[in-house]
């Protein structure tokens, strides 16, 4: 598991941007897109549950919430690709007329998953900045990490390398026991 959390930026771009283009457009790549979204999702929470793990003393950032967000937008995703192939709502088309009372449940999905989205960026830029102030004595701007995750995976050249940084050095319950 720890391999997950030393991917370099330019292997975690090839994953995102890359490997995606090679999924089939069939049956059978429905199922390989959910395993990969699987794998993200494996990396982004184990990521963040690291970067938890170093956050300074008397800041908390609520690591349940980050991680039952995901894995409800997870399900939610995984729901869609797989029982319904996915929806496209538009203004060019009688949304009602296709898809009946599930636009009741995609629309407010759609946004939970928008949350979620926010929440994870927020969390991660929030946990590397209070961490590089800790360890560094001073961090990249907020907005700048906010940024770069938002425009994810093309942001991910400049966090990815500060997330190997920070999880390169030790946590601090790990330096006290030793």
């Amino acid at each position: 598991m720890d391999k997950l959390t030393q991917f370099k930026h330019w292997q975690v771009f090839i994953y995102l941007m890359v490997v995606p283009a090679f999924i089939p457009d069939n049956e059978t790549g429905e199922y390989i897109f959910v395993i990969y979204g699987f794998l993200f999702l494996v990396w982004l929470l184990k990521i963040n549950e690291e970067l938890h793990k170093r956050l300074p003393d008397g800041r908390s950032l609520n690591l349940s919430l980050l991680q039952i967000n995901l894995v409800i937008s997870f399900l939610y995703v995984t729901a869609i690709h797989l029982l319904t192939e996915g929806y496209h709502i538009s203004s060019e088309q009688d949304n009602y007329a296709i898809y009946g009372w599930k636009m009741w449940v995609y629309i407010p999905f759609t946004f939970y998953i928008l949350y979620s989205y926010g929440y994870l960026v927020h969390f991660t830029a929030y946990s590397i900045h209070l961490i590089e102030k800790k360890l560094y004595g001073k961090s990249t701007e907020y907005t700048a990490l906010l940024l770069g995750l938002f425009f994810f995976p093309i942001g991910i050249w400049l966090v990815q390398p500060k997330i190997n940084r920070i999880l390169s050095t030790p946590v601090a319950e790990e330096i006290t026991s030793s």
